[in-house]
C-alpha cells in the first residue's frame, strides 16, 4: 500500500529486537484482510524516518504495539503508544496491545484490555488474535497471498517466533545489546536477497563487537532459517570440530575420515537451503575456503581481506549517543540509576574510545565492586591496568587487553617492521598521522623505520599487516590508531623493555 495517501487499519509499533513478531503479525494481518504499516517493509534507506513514522501514525485508524520488556524500555516506542494513546485519550479506539512475553503493561496501555499471545501454539495464537480484534471490520482474505521480504517465504509466510529453528546452536543474546541498526539490517537486506549462495564479513578491532552484532542477527531473524550454527573459527582444529558438530545434529555419522564427514555435511546443506553458518573471529578466506552452498554464511574477523569470498561490512566503534545509552542501560538495575552524572558517563565513554568490549568491562567493574563511574574513571587515571585488565565479562572470552596482547605477539613475530611502525605510532598523536611526515627528515625517524616509510615495498608490507588485525585504520597517505590500542601497545614495550629507541640510531 502507498502510505502516503489514504488510510490504513493498523501501524505496528515494536522494538527492532522483536522484528520477528512484528513481521508474523504484519502477515497473518494483511493475508486476513488488513492493511498493515510495519516501518521494516515500508521504509526505505534515505528517507526521514521521523516524519513517515509521524504520518503514518496519523493515518492509521490503530496503533497495535506489540508489548515486550524492550519496548516498554525504549523512548522510541514509547512515543508511538503515547501518540495513539493522546490522540484518543481514553485510549479505547486507537492502542491495542498484543504481549508477547512476560512483563508489567502500564495501566493506561490496558484500557482496551490486552492480546496475550505468549506461551500459545500458533494455531491458538492466530484464532485469539483474529477474535480480539473487530471481527466486523475483517475484510475477505485476498485472493493471493502478500509477499514477505525473504526468500521463499511469500507462499508460506514468516515462522511463527515462537517456534526457533529446528537446529539452533548459537551462544545467548545480549540482553544490553545497543545500537547497531544499520549493520543489522545491512546484513538482513544482503542475506535475505533471492540468490543460490550469500557470505557476508563483518569486520573491525578485536573487541569493537562484531560478535555481539553476529549473535544478535541470528536471534533476531531466527525465523528467517531452519537451522543456524555457530562455529568459532579463530583455530582449524576449532572449525572443524564446530562443523563435526552440525554434522551429528543433522545425523550424519562420522565414519573416520573427516574429509569425507565434511563431504557429506556440505551435501546435506546444499539440498536443505535454509540455513545460516557463522563463523567467528576467521582468520584468513584461506582457512575458510571452501564453504558450504546453498544457504547463509556469515563471517566475522579482525581481517578485512574478503573481498573475494563475501560482501565486506566494516565495523567501527558506538557512536557517542550509542557507547552512553549503553553504558546507561547496563549499569541500571531494577529501574535505579545511580551509578553517576550523565557527564561522568560521556566522560568515560570518551576516555575508553566509546569501544564496546572496553565499556563492557568497565560496566562489569563498576558492578562488580559496587563503585560509581567517578570512581572508576578514578581507577583508570590512576591505575589504568588495573581498570583494563580485571577478568573478562561474563560471555566474553578475553578481556579487551588480553585480545590486543596476542595480535601483538603475532605481528611482532611474522612481521617486526609493521610491529615497530605500530611501536611508534603508538607515542603520537592517535589520529591521521601522515606518511609523508613520517618520511621527512626532520621528523628524525630511527634509521630503520626510515627504511620502512620511504620504502612503498616494506611500507605497504607493515600496513598490510597492521590491517590484517584492525589494529590500524590507512589509508595510501596515513595512519589512525584507537586511543586503547595506542595505550596496550606503549605498555607492552614498556612491559619489554623495547623502547622506541631501539629501533635503531637517529
Amino acid at each position: 500500500m502507498d502510505f502516503g495517501m489514504g488510510r490504513a487499519d493498523f501501524y505496528l509499533s515494536y522494538h527492532p529486537a522483536d522484528l520477528s513478531w512484528a513481521q508474523w503479525l504484519g502477515w497473518v494481518l494483511e493475508h486476513n484482510g488488513y492493511t498493515v504499516f510495519v516501518q521494516d517493509w515500508v521504509l526505505k534507506p534515505g528517507e526521514n524516518i521521523v516524519a513517515r513514522k509521524a504520518q503514518a501514525l496519523d493515518r492509521c485508524e490503530f496503533t497495535l504495539a506489540v508489548v515486550t520488556r524492550a519496548y516498554l524500555a525504549a523512548p522510541a516506542c514509547r512515543d508511538d503508544w503515547t501518540s495513539a494513546f493522546l490522540q484518543d485519550p481514553d485510549g479505547r479506539d486507537r492502542l491495542i496491545c498484543v504481549q508477547t512475553e512476560a512483563c508489567d503493561i502500564p495501566r493506561q496501555m490496558r484500557v482496551r484490555g490486552v492480546i496475550e499471545l505468549l506461551d500459545r501454539a500458533e494455531d491458538d495464537a492466530l484464532a485469539v488474535l483474529l477474535d480480539r480484534l473487530d471481527p466486523g471490520r475483517r475484510r475477505p482474505s485476498p485472493g493471493s497471498r502478500p509477499g514477505f521480504p525473504r526468500t521463499g517465504a511469500a507462499e508460506a509466510g514468516p515462522r511463527f517466533p515462537a517456534v526457533p529453528p529446528r537446529i539452533f546452536n548459537v551462544p545467548p543474546r545480549n540482553d544490553h545489546f545497543t545500537g547497531r541498526l544499520d549493520h543489522l539490517r545491512g546484513l538482513h537486506e544482503h542475506l535475505g536477497a533471492a540468490v543460490t549462495v550469500l557470505q557476508a564479513a563483518l569486520h573491525g578491532l578485536g573487541g569493537v563487537g562484531k560478535s555481539q552484532v553476529a549473535i544478535e542477527y541470528a536471534h533476531r531473524y531466527a525465523t528467517s532459517y531452519d537451522i543456524i550454527w555457530w562455529v568459532a573459527a579463530e583455530k582449524p582444529a576449532v572449525m572443524q570440530a564446530g562443523l563435526s558438530s552440525l554434522a551429528a545434529a543433522l545425523d550424519i555419522p562420522f565414519t573416520g575420515d573427516q574429509r569425507r564427514q565434511t563431504e557429506a555435511l556440505y551435501a546435506e546443506l546444499r539440498r536443505r537451503g535454509s540455513w545460516l553458518i557463522i563463523y567467528d573471529n576467521a582468520e584468513a578466506p584461506e582457512d575458510l575456503y571452501p564453504l558450504p552452498e546453498g544457504g547463509r554464511v556469515l563471517i566475522t574477523s579482525r581481517n578485512p581481506n574478503w573481498a573475494n569470498l563475501a560482501t565486506v561490512m566494516s565495523m567501527d566503534v558506538l557512536t557517542d549517543d550509542e557507547a552512553s545509552g549503553f553504558l546507561d542501560k547496563r549499569l541500571t538495575t531494577g529501574g535505579t540509576r545511580d551509578y553517576g552524572s550523565t557527564a561522568d558517563v560521556r566522560e568515560l565513554t570518551e576516555r575508553l574510545g566509546f569501544l564496546p568490549l572496553a565499556l563492557e568491562q568497565a560496566a562489569a567493574f563498576i558492578q562488580a565492586a559496587g563503585i560509581s563511574v567517578q570512581d572508576y574513571l578514578g581507577l583508570l587515571s590512576t591505575s589504568p591496568r588495573d581498570a583494563l585488565s580485571a577478568s573478562p565479562p561474563v560471555g566474553y572470552a578475553q578481556t579487551v587487553v588480553d585480545t590486543w596482547m596476542l595480535s601483538l605477539d603475532k605481528i611482532e613475530k611474522d612481521c617486526p617492521d609493521a610491529y615497530w611502525l605500530l611501536v611508534f605510532c603508538a607515542f603520537l598523536a592517535p589520529d591521521q598521522v601522515p606518511r609523508r611526515l613520517l618520511g621527512r627528515p626532520e621528523s628524525h625517524l630511527p634509521r630503520r623505520l626510515s627504511g620502512v616509510v620511504t620504502n612503498p615495498s616494506r611500507y605497504f608490507a607493515a600496513v598490510t599487516a597492521l590491517r590484517r588485525f584492525s589494529m590500524v585504520n590507512a589509508s595510501s597517505e596515513e595512519l589512525s590508531l584507537h586511543r586503547l590500542v595506542q595505550w596496550v601497545v606503549r605498555q607492552r614495550a614498556h612491559r619489554s623493555g623495547r623502547q622506541p629507541s631501539e629501533l635503531g640510531p637517529v
